[in-house]
């Protein structure tokens, strides 16, 4: 019997399942508006301070390539045919077509746990846990990560997280972990679903809010945020008597 077992099987000490979904609530709240949101303040006013710095110059600038660019000699032209000769046509497509530029963040997102922004790499890797769930009969834990990436990215998206985090699939790497995590220790009922998808945006919430205060010191919250999210659940799943431990 390891120490997740002891720490499960042990009496509840009182309180509901009420009472943890008000807390998670609340640490939700004091995340956002103290952490999160500040930082978000912060990097509009930066974009707004850049935007006027570059306001200035962008009259000179266009006269310089007035300047320079002599005729017959377009260098944009170049680049552009350049592009289209060698294009990923996967990239390109997600950057026309919203439903695959999603489904490609999704992707870097798995791929992100092994710290790969490769959509393939992401593919390859959830076609492995659904093999592996497949073969130890808990096809749930393959369910579980495309329910928690999906989630993750979405709560990402509804916070308004740095869009080029987001294009990373930074933030669909924890919620990825916590949805194989969950069903490996709790039986695959209907609660357990919502307890993923609860899970999932909690881990993204943590993940934006350490991220902020970690940046001062350009350290990465890495998995952290599915570490303490998968314990915080774990701990307090006996005081859902809906929620079959296994």
């Amino acid at each position: 019997m390891n120490l997740t077992t002891i720490m499960l099987q042990a009496p509840a000490a009182g309180g509901s399942g009420a009472s943890l979904l008000i807390m998670m609530v609340l640490i939700f709240a004091v995340m956002y508006f103290f952490m999160i949101r500040p930082q978000q303040k912060r990097q509009k006013e930066l974009v707004k301070f850049r935007n006027a710095l570059d306001a200035p110059t962008s009259g000179l600038l266009l006269l310089c390539r007035k300047a320079t660019i002599q005729p017959g000699n377009h260098p944009e032209e170049n680049m552009n045919a350049v592009a289209k000769d060698s294009p990923n046509p996967w990239n390109a497509l997600a950057s026309q077509n919203p439903v695959v530029h999603f489904i490609d963040v999704c992707l870097r997102g798995a791929g992100q746990v092994m710290f790969q922004n490769n959509p393939l790499t992401g593919l390859f890797f959830l076609v492995g846990i659904f093999w592996g769930a497949y073969s130890a009969h808990m096809i749930s834990v393959g369910i579980g990560a495309v329910l928690g990436t999906i989630m993750g990215t979405l709560t990402a998206y509804a916070l308004r997280a740095p869009r080029e985090n987001i294009n990373m699939g930074l933030h669909g790497y924890n919620g990825i972990l916590v949805g194989c995590a969950l069903p490996t220790f709790f039986a695959a009922t209907p609660l357990l679903w919502g307890y993923i998808v609860a899970g999932s945006i909690f881990s993204t919430v943590l993940m934006m809010a350490v991220s902020s205060m970690l940046r001062t010191w350009k350290v990465s919250a890495m998995t952290g945020p599915f570490v303490i999210t998968t314990w915080f659940l774990m701990l307090a799943a006996y005081n859902f008597g809906n929620i079959q431990i296994i």
